[in-house]
């Protein structure tokens, strides 16, 4: 039999681990139960049960399959099945995620140690003149008083003079040698 498209488009490459071929194919295609896209469908979600180990226990996986789809139905998608475009889309998700943790990690570090350095170098007179009066003692009600007033006053700040320049002469020197590569290229 000729199969033309859209059934030469099925990747049959797929369900060599249990033996699935095109012979298997051209008789789905001759009992006309299904669609190609059906087949394709339940051809990838049965491989990825099998890949998974969900079919181990079946003596003969092709002929397991093969009844299902000619009984006339369909395999069922596997709760967990990602098609590639889902997989990538989880991935880079997933990688982002991992990046903003990391991201917000280390600014919450670099944070502490701004206050850190910036609490040691408070005299007592300026300590005095920051917290209220019940916060004057050492100790947690005074590092709270503190660090609130870092985190609302000093910190933005800082983070404005100290860390944004730095990203602003990074972006400055991109520009310059994105342009210099403009005008050799």
């Amino acid at each position: 039999i000729h199969l033309d498209s859209p059934w030469t488009d099925i990747d049959v490459s797929v369900g060599e681990p249990f033996q699935f071929t095109r012979h298997q194919l051209v008789q789905l295609v001759r009992d006309g139960h299904l669609t190609p896209k059906e087949v394709s469908d339940s051809l990838s979600y049965f491989a990825f049960d099998f890949q998974n180990g969900r079919h181990k226990d079946k003596r003969d996986p092709l002929s397991y399959l093969m009844k299902i789809l000619r009984t006339p139905s369909v395999y069922p998608r596997p709760e967990d099945y990602e098609t590639p475009l889902e997989r990538s889309r989880r991935e880079r998700r997933e990688e982002l995620e991992r990046k903003e943790r990391q991201h917000l990690a280390e600014e919450k570090q670099l944070i502490d140690l701004e206050f850190s350095e910036w609490k040691r170098g408070l005299a007592n007179e300026e300590l005095t003149r920051l917290v209220p009066e019940f916060a004057r003692n050492p100790g947690p009600i005074q590092d709270s008083a503190l660090r609130a007033h870092f985190d609302e006053q000093v910190w933005p700040m800082t983070k404005v003079n100290a860390v944004e320049p730095k990203l602003e002469s990074l972006q400055i020197r991109n520009m310059i040698s994105e342009s210099l590569r403009e005008v050799s290229g």
